[in-house]
């Protein structure tokens, strides 16, 4: 005869296994996701915002699924509450692709985002956005803005968008850019004033029709500071140089410019 603790561990186990981490979800236009859920079918809308993510319970895996958006106006996915979850598909001809706001600490992954306008929009705090692709791009586009704090923003792509303003745009605190690859736009990287604690590292940029890195300066704003930018890769910058600081006596600030690869800097003291 089977011991009864056998006997209960087994019951536990088939309930355990009965019940999967994901569903398969006949996800629609429109819809605010709550629980774990897996994409089944590609999707086209023409809503304000196509589909919500509502955290801390609610995530979305794309499941390599394609959701377009039918007025490029409008918005892809919008990540909300408090660590959503979004991975794996393609989100094309929105105005944004991904919205992140709310309460933070979103996490997006392999994202592919072929977009005329904005890739991803981080609007809240501590979240993060890793082996994701900005495509396409109109006139004016940006790959990645990053308006809340504490953003970490790594191993992303954006090629072939010679129109696009930026491949990625730092306008909020305590932000980590870290070896991301960006070929072909106006400006790789801007640093937005007055942002601070900033890292910017081992990033390649290539062939900015305008400047590499650029560390922005606004008469209105105090300056950037406390920024390490360190270890990147920029070449083949069109316009004023491949690494500039707007900052004044820019040589003496607190940002520290080391062991970055590149052919022309502004002011000569950038390293």
């Amino acid at each position: 005869m089977m011991n009864l603790k056998v006997c209960a561990s087994l019951a536990l186990l088939t309930i355990f296994i009965s019940k999967p981490i994901f569903s398969l979800a006949d996800v629609q236009c429109g819809d605010t996701i709550t629980t774990a859920e897996v994409l089944s079918q590609d999707l086209s809308c023409d809503l304000e915002t196509q589909v919500t993510i509502e955290g801390p319970s609610g995530s979305l895996d794309m499941n390599g699924y394609v959701l377009t958006c039918e007025d490029s106006d409008s918005a892809g996915i919008s990540l909300e509450g408090l660590g959503a979850v979004l991975v794996g598909g393609t989100i094309d001809t929105c105005g944004i692709s991904v919205f992140l706001e709310g309460d933070g600490f979103h996490s997006v992954q392999g994202l592919i985002s072929d977009s005329p306008g904005v890739g991803f929009i981080v609007e809240s705090d501590n979240n993060s956005i890793n082996g994701s692709m900005f495509l396409s791009g109109g006139p004016g586009s940006i790959g990645f803005q990053l308006n809340g704090d504490f953003s970490h923003i790594s191993g992303n792509s954006l090629s072939g968008n010679s129109d696009a303003i930026a491949g990625i745009v730092i306008a909020g605190s305590f932000s980590q850019v870290i070896q991301n690859t960006i070929d072909g736009s106006i400006f790789g990287i801007i640093i937005e004033p007055p942002t601070v604690n900033g890292l910017v590292i081992q990033n390649v940029i290539s062939n900015s029709s305008d400047i590499g890195i650029v560390m922005d300066f606004d008469i209105v704003d105090p300056p950037s500071m406390n920024y390490i930018i360190s270890g990147n890769q920029v070449t083949g910058s069109n316009g004023e140089a491949d690494l500039v600081d707007e900052t004044p006596d820019a040589c003496l600030s607190s940002n520290t410019w080391f062991g970055n690869i590149f052919d022309t800097a502004s002011p000569s003291c950038l390293e």
